[in-house]
């Protein structure tokens, strides 16, 4: 089914029967521009977009359409040059970088390609890191690190520093502590991207498992049409605009075989 408005960059609420008062994430005329004058550069044309707490959304297209400016925009990572960005209710273009950078800490867990883990610190520590930043102590800290390892199936890892895990491994250290602050929102931008085939489906089975079990609101930003095929509803983005936005049981299909 195609959501109504979908081609022309009008979102809906991301779950059928659940009004726009519902959205978790909503953008509205949300457009980002870069540079000035003839290096002027509009990556994402005015889009109102909604998403609703718990949903399974993939955002896909080319590089150059625009999936990127946007998944910066509801991972509080950039601000909108004109219209508005709002994460549950709170519209982010009034916040102080503090306060932004609060948001994306209590609110948003991130899973990039590239799993960014600190080579010299252990499973445990690269895990428990984000836990400094909410003044929780060291003791704390170690036992939530170690019960989201043995969650992700790295419960003998927990020592190991980066150079001593393969790349599945490492980015599963990576969903442990993306998860360690219990957001709302996991937003994961190309997660299987550097991972055999193999590895990639136990990765996405691993992240689906979290939106299906935990209620997580799971945001795959990818350019991989096996992968955005998985998710229950399906944004296709080219040339800064939403091309499509599509939900439909065939996308539940694909996720029964990682």
């Amino acid at each position: 089914m195609t959501d109504p408005g979908g081609a022309e960059g009008e979102g809906t609420s991301g779950s059928e029967g659940r009004g726009p008062e519902d959205a978790f994430i909503r953008l509205r005329g949300a457009a980002r521009t870069y540079g000035e004058g003839r290096a002027r550069v509009q990556a994402l044309l005015p889009v109102d977009l909604d998403i609703a707490a718990g949903d399974y959304v993939s955002i896909a297209g080319p590089s150059g359409s625009g999936k990127t400016t946007m998944m910066n925009l509801i991972g509080c990572l950039d601000r909108p040059s004109a219209g508005s960005v709002e994460i549950d209710g709170r519209d982010v273009a009034g916040m102080s970088e503090e306060e932004l950078a609060r948001l994306r800490r209590e609110t948003i867990g991130f899973v990039f390609q590239q799993f960014n883990l600190l080579p010299r610190s252990s499973a445990r520590d690269n895990v428990a890191m984000p836990l400094v930043y909410h003044g929780v102590g060291r003791s704390e800290r170690e036992r939530r690190a170690d019960d989201l390892l043995q969650r992700v199936g790295l419960g003998d890892r927990t020592t190991h520093r980066p150079n001593e895990l393969s790349g599945g491994q490492q980015q599963r250290v990576a969903i442990a502590r993306a998860l360690v602050g219990a957001p709302r929102l996991i937003l994961a931008d190309e997660p299987t991207g550097a991972l055999d085939t193999k590895t990639s489906g136990e990765i996405i089975a691993l992240l689906e498992s979290l939106n299906r079990e935990e209620g997580v609101t799971l945001v795959v930003v990818t350019h991989e049409p096996a992968l955005a095929a998985r998710a229950a509803r399906r944004i296709a983005m080219l040339d800064g605009r939403i091309q499509s936005d599509e939900r439909g049981a065939a996308a539940q299909a694909d996720r029964a075989e990682p």
